[in-house]
């Protein structure tokens, strides 16, 4: 299925006990359980999940070739999320030019946390290549950067990162899902801040997380989203 046949049908489908063509919004806060006590696949609590949510997430899994999507209510708070992925004493290799907010919210949870943060000029094979001799857990890249569009080689860093142990996580704000594919391209986790091109008109705030499989990376974040 094309890129533009995903973007107009993911997430879309008529709703099911209606008929109705356009997603209806869930304002409930709490769902009923079954008798016996909620099922595993059962609806419990707003903010845990939620059926508008889902479809949104349905959507944004699809337009970026994902398993599963996890939405949040800011970009940042996407990133702190993504951090809970990194076990505690883990060593996190992030790209030198990335956004601000991110490098701030990491300097200030890192020595709490017990993380190794070693900063890094991903754009350069050669200083990537040098980062990556050692184990790492989490690889944390941006491209186009932002503010400096500068460009990673993903299919590199990619085989560079797993080699080294390390789940390797894309911010692809910049150039949405429209121009970038980076999980096909051997990303394992990509970040948008919906609040930047994906809205595109200054009236959304909004993050989202997609993973290439739904696994223990992306437990991790949806127990930091819940919690």
């Amino acid at each position: 299925m094309k890129f533009d046949t995903r973007a107009v049908h993911a997430g879309g489908e008529p709703d099911a006990e209606t008929g109705a063509v356009a997603p209806p919004i869930h304002l409930s806060s709490t769902f009923r359980h079954s008798p016996e006590g909620p099922r595993g696949d059962e609806l419990l609590y707003q903010r845990s999940d939620n059926p508008t949510q889902q479809r949104l997430e349905t959507a944004l899994a699809a337009l970026d070739g994902a398993e599963n999507a996890l939405f949040f209510g800011s970009g940042i708070a996407a990133c702190a999320a993504a951090l809970q992925m990194l076990p505690g004493n883990g060593r996190l290799v992030v790209q030198t030019d990335c956004y601000n907010g991110f490098q701030a919210q990491v300097r200030h949870f890192a020595e709490r946390w017990g993380w190794r943060v070693d900063w890094v000029d991903l754009a350069d094979p050669a200083a990537a290549e040098a980062a990556l001799r050692e184990p790492a857990q989490l690889v944390w890249a941006e491209t186009p950067s932002n503010p400096l569009l500068r460009l990673v080689d993903l299919p590199k860093l990619a085989e560079l990162s797993h080699a080294a142990g390390a789940l390797l996580l894309v911010d692809g704000t910049f150039a949405t899902p429209a121009l970038q594919q980076p999980l096909a391209l051997g990303a394992d986790v990509v970040l948008h801040s919906a609040t930047k091109y994906m809205g595109g008109h200054s009236d959304v705030l909004g993050g989202v997380l997609c993973f290439a499989k739904d696994g223990t990376a992306a437990h991790n974040a949806r127990v930091a989203r819940e919690l």
